[in-house]
């Protein structure tokens, strides 16, 4: 897998986090309005917090995504990576299915389909073809 493929993956996921980050508040009052007439301690507990802690946590997030992928350019680091996109492709599965439930835009859908789904998928590809690639590659003698 090319270098520039791993190395995009924080930078793609980042503009996602950021698509969320500035609308989290706004998905909040959305919450609390479908559920709470029904369901009031449900709509508090499934707000996702203020737009400050969830910058911290996608940061966090962020951060963690651009180690790994360094790692896998420096080393065998491909599984990890594999687990952070895989984690990725779900979230963007999952912002379809919440924009299903709702019948509406869900904060993140613009970029988790592209991003998330799509690019997790490829690079998730790309690396399963650089693993059994290098499986066939005889071995130099020693």
């Amino acid at each position: 897998m090319s270098n520039r493929l791993a190395g995009a993956a924080p930078w793609l996921f980042l503009l996602h986090d950021l698509e969320e980050i500035l609308q989290v508040e706004a998905m909040n009052r959305e919450l609390r309005e479908l559920l709470g007439p029904r369901f009031p301690r449900l709509a508090e507990r499934a707000a996702l917090g203020r737009r400050a802690r969830f910058g911290v946590a996608a940061g966090l997030f962020a951060l963690t995504t651009l180690a790994v992928s360094h790692s896998q350019r420096r080393s065998d680091g491909a599984t990890t990576l594999s687990l952070v996109l895989s984690v990725r492709a779900l979230n963007g599965v999952a912002h379809v299915a919440h924009a299903t439930a709702v019948g509406r835009y869900a904060p993140g859908l613009a970029t988790a389909v592209p991003v998330n789904l799509v690019y997790s998928l490829l690079t998730l590809r790309a690396l399963r073809a650089q693993g059994s690639s290098a499986s066939r590659r005889p071995r130099s003698p020693r």
